[in-house]
């Protein structure tokens, strides 16, 4: 369970990470690219989180950009499995809000993306051009900012680009996470469990072990810090099976070591 919510919290820090970048200019396109890479490093510190160590952008003789990224996450099959499914749309999206990003892809150029773990090993990447960026927002255009519990538009935002990495399965575990949402002062988890996790959470004692589980992670305190520009004070998770709950389980910063 750790695993499955230390990826979605990268996920939401990764999208918040590229927000204040801004381009612009009237250059032909090897002058576009070369300005994109050194506007992205002279900003590189400061998109610098404790989920994301350090990024750098580099032009290649070819007129295609590597972006790399060396995030906190630990090289393991789970992670791979659950980046590699993210990063693409991810990286459409939050490189999408850079006015040059959409030019340079119109252009012909590029953007070879690489996800790593905090022992630089690769964990996911991508490969965006023109012809995959069209495929993916094709796939995101019947996603909207609706539907949740919150009518911050801002949040909303962000709700809807983590949704669309969603499901997360997590088959050891035997855990689905089908939505993420903001009801009230709550981030809330919801997921489907197999019948094996279902009769074991039918014991109290399960529950307040999987409780203490999740309250390890440090990030979720960050988080939590994170979220209360948001109104978020707890994070719930919702376990159902069969569209029924079967438990939840409620954290607040106190109980987040």
């Amino acid at each position: 369970m750790n695993m499955m919510h230390k990826i979605s919290i990268n996920l939401l820090f990764l999208r918040l990470s590229f927000f204040l970048l801004l381009f612009t200019g009237c250059q032909d396109t090897h002058d576009k690219a070369r300005d994109f890479v050194d506007d992205y490093n002279a900003l590189a510190p400061k998109m610098a989180t404790q989920n994301l160590q350090s990024t750098i952008a580099e032009l290649r003789p070819d007129n295609s950009i590597r972006i790399v990224m060396v995030s906190d996450m630990a090289q393991n099959e789970d992670a791979r499995a659950t980046m590699q499914q993210a990063m693409p749309a991810i990286m459409t999206e939050v490189l999408g809000r850079i006015s040059t990003f959409n030019e340079l892809i119109a252009e012909g150029v590029t953007f070879k993306v690489e996800y790593r773990a905090n022992d630089n090993s690769v964990l996911a990447a991508t490969v965006l051009d023109s012809a995959s960026v069209q495929n993916i927002k094709a796939k995101s255009e019947k996603a909207s900012t609706g539907g949740y519990g919150t009518t911050n538009r801002e949040a909303q935002e962000m709700l809807a680009l983590v949704n669309k990495t969603l499901p997360i399965r997590d088959e050891k575990a035997g855990t689905t996470v089908t939505k993420i949402d903001i009801v009230g002062q709550e981030l809330v988890y919801f997921v489907d469990i197999d019948n094996e996790l279902r009769l074991a959470l039918k014991d109290p004692g399960a529950l307040a072990v999987m409780k203490k589980e999740i309250g390890r992670n440090p990030q979720l305190r960050g988080f939590l810090q994170m979220g209360k520009g948001y109104g978020i004070r707890r994070i719930r998770f919702k376990y159902a099976n069969a569209g029924h709950t079967v438990a939840e389980v409620v954290l607040d910063e106190s109980e987040i070591q």
